[in-house]
């Protein structure tokens, strides 16, 4: 995956950010431990329930913000992982479907150029699905749920098709197209046989 000089920095940056992040992420996550641990003790306190009521809405509140916090610093974490990792792909959201794609160079923090993968579905996969066939409706229905894929690279130059993606404010990238991509470690095939 080809990187850009600008991009280059800003991964630099963006390491040294996480490990700083990492630091205080660990000291919330033990003090939200430790209010739980007493929130749960005078949830069982039946002798002074009433008495208690008042702590155990501050503390229940306190965690509540805690959560929030926990949870939007996790989700930053898990994105900046994705990125510091040597190979990064974008599922495509298609109604239902999902197809998977590479990055194959960064051009600026927040946009990309990518290439669609190959996928072939599984041998035993395809053998489940046609067991759990049923007719009816339109044609029939089978169990979306056992989906399995080879998924590889596209090596082949007279197939391969490059896009631009651009992240969005909402966390999730776009295509000039407006097809919706959402980063991931891994690339992932879903094709809905129903549909």
């Amino acid at each position: 995956m080809k990187k850009s000089k600008q991009v280059i920095h800003w991964l630099e940056g963006m390491e040294i950010h996480r490990k700083l992040v990492l630091e205080k992420f660990a000291d919330v996550q033990t003090e939200h431990a430790e209010l739980k641990k007493r929130f749960d003790a005078l949830v069982d306190d039946e002798a002074h329930f009433k008495e208690n009521a008042q702590e155990r809405y501050e503390l229940y509140d306190k965690m509540e913000d805690l959560y929030k916090d926990i949870r939007t610093v996790g989700k930053w974490l898990e994105h900046v992982s994705i990125l510091l990792s040597p190979k990064i792909y974008m599922n495509r959201q298609l109604h239902t479907d999902i197809t998977p794609w590479e990055v194959v160079e960064m051009c600026t923090p927040r946009k990309f150029i990518i290439r669609e993968m190959c996928a072939k579905e599984t041998e035993e996969s395809r053998q489940k699905r046609i067991a759990t066939f049923e007719p009816g409706g339109f044609i029939g229905h089978t169990d979306n749920y056992v989906q399995q894929w080879d998924i590889y690279p596209n090596e082949d130059p007279a197939t391969q098709h490059d896009v631009i993606v651009r992240l969005h404010n909402d966390g999730y990238w776009y295509d000039v197209n407006g097809n919706q991509y959402e980063m991931s470690s891994t690339p992932r095939k879903f094709y809905d046989f129903n549909f």
